[in-house]
């Protein structure tokens, strides 16, 4: 099933789309958490500012940027609908230009995908995919993690919206 949802994904980020927005995990990290701290988020935050050092590893141990792409940046199975003939990506809000497996990521994170099952993913949207490339998603999937928190903490706290982030 990942293949039909993969095919999509790489056409969209190898179109020539260009959006108007560059998306780069380390800033929004950053941001998220100074306003979470500038929130009654702050009871939660002292703990998170434990993650700003795993994310500033992440940046120093990985490239910025494999590659810039447009994104979706909100991937998960809800956000794939089929019609029987083809796969509609929906929910562009977060969509910008970023790199193409931080996107995986994003998938690799909300349905909480295995290893075998990110090596699969890879297997299909990489020619051939190197323990490197699984290393990095993975890192990447990290990161989502880490946004999503951050942004969980903050919605908690400015969200009319009745939900337990």
């Amino acid at each position: 099933t990942y293949q039909r949802i993969v095919t999509a994904l790489k056409q969209f980020h190898t179109s020539k789309k260009t959006l108007p927005t560059t998306f780069c995990p380390y800033k929004i990290i950053r941001e998220y958490y100074r306003h979470a701290a500038t929130l009654r988020a702050d009871h939660h935050v002292p703990m998170a500012s434990h993650l700003l050092a795993i994310v500033e590893d992440i940046r120093l141990s990985v490239p910025q940027f494999q590659k810039l792409a447009p994104c979706h940046l909100d991937l998960f199975n809800c956000n794939f609908l089929d019609d029987g003939n083809k796969i509609w990506i929906i929910d562009w809000e977060y969509s910008a230009m970023a790199d193409p497996l931080y996107d995986l990521a994003t998938w690799v994170s909300t349905d909480y995908l295995s290893i075998a099952e990110m090596q699969e993913l890879l297997e299909l949207y990489l020619d051939s995919p190197t323990p490197r490339d699984l290393a990095y998603l993975y890192l990447m999937s990290i990161l989502v993690d880490i946004r999503w928190g951050l942004w969980s903490l903050i919605q908690a706290e400015v969200s009319k919206i009745k939900a337990n982030y």
